[in-house]
């Protein structure tokens, strides 16, 4: 019962870029972390934008009622500021919109970005794991092949 052929059959497979890979997974959740705070920013932005149109609306048709009634000229200077602020309100919450969808769309890129980068190793890590086994599956036969040919030298 001499030793032999010992039977390793099973290395561990390990990745040289493990680390990087784990550090661009981390990127890619930063990244997605930042574009949804960005997208609820935009959210936020457009709900205000929302608010602020419907408060004209309804100080609008309030000013006109009141015209109907017969208003006061001094009343109807303070509806006429009010409007014209909220005119102003309006386009002020639209430009904060576009450059909140415009933050959104750069932080899509970003994460598209960070998401290929991560994709790239993990692809070169599945091709290098695919030839770990197949290089194992290679020894594997290598050594059952030596057992064969040592179990016929060994039968009369």
């Amino acid at each position: 019962m001499g030793g032999g052929v010992k039977l390793n059959l099973m290395k561990k497979f390990s990745f040289r870029l493990d680390r990087l890979l784990n550090y661009r997974k981390f990127l890619e959740k930063q990244a997605q972390k930042n574009l949804f705070n960005a997208k609820n920013e935009a959210l936020k932005r457009e709900k205000a934008l929302e608010g602020l149109i419907q408060t004209r609306i309804e100080t609008d048709k309030r000013c006109r009622d009141e015209g109907a009634k017969g208003m006061d000229v001094p009343w109807y200077r303070i509806y006429q500021s009010f409007l014209e602020k909220s005119d102003h309100d309006v386009e002020t919450a639209r430009s904060r919109l576009q450059k909140g969808e415009a933050r959104v769309k750069a932080k899509v890129a970003i994460l598209e970005k960070k998401s290929v980068r991560k994709k790239t190793i993990e692809v070169l890590k599945d091709k290098q794991y695919k030839k770990h086994l197949h290089q194992l599956g290679k020894e594997e036969q290598k050594a059952m092949d030596e057992l064969a040919v040592m179990g016929r030298k060994r039968k009369p």
